[in-house]
């Protein structure tokens, strides 16, 4: 709608409103009386926007959430346990030296294994599934 037609509207409207309704009576209005009343049933709204706009700590803010927060939660805990509890029961994985599998052809020894570089997966598996004390037995006497 253009500024023209709207204009046109308005001014439509004022006449009809001052046609269907009297003029106010502005001169038989006691306003200061009015003016209480509006300030007597605005009190309430007013002092709650006054208890809001005050600094509030951070418990304030903790104690209107925790309405909500408290069993959300326990829900998360309850999930969490549940979760943890499947964990435990699952079968465990193969660790990596139960894995790793080495070629049978090719014999490795530990004067092979002494100067192979640590990250060579036949090493790994020579020093975590040998025992100590054949290991320590081959190094001292070399065979």
């Amino acid at each position: 709608m253009s500024g023209h037609n709207e204009e046109r509207m308005e001014a439509w409207l004022r006449e009809q409103l001052r046609s269907a309704l009297p003029e106010p009576p502005l001169d038989e209005v006691d306003w200061p009386a009015l003016r209480q009343r509006i300030a007597w049933r605005a009190e309430p709204q007013l002092a709650r926007l006054r208890r809001s706009a005050r600094a509030s700590a951070w418990w304030d803010y903790a104690a209107r959430w925790s309405k909500a927060a408290l069993p959300a939660a326990v829900a998360a805990a309850a999930v969490l346990a549940l979760l943890l509890g499947r964990m435990q029961s699952a079968p465990q994985a193969q660790s990596p030296v139960e894995s790793v599998t080495i070629n049978t052809t090719q014999r490795l020894t530990v004067e092979s294994a002494i100067g192979a570089s640590p990250q060579d997966e036949e090493t790994s598996v020579l020093f975590a599934s040998a025992d100590r004390d054949e290991l320590l037995r081959q190094a001292v006497t070399g065979r």
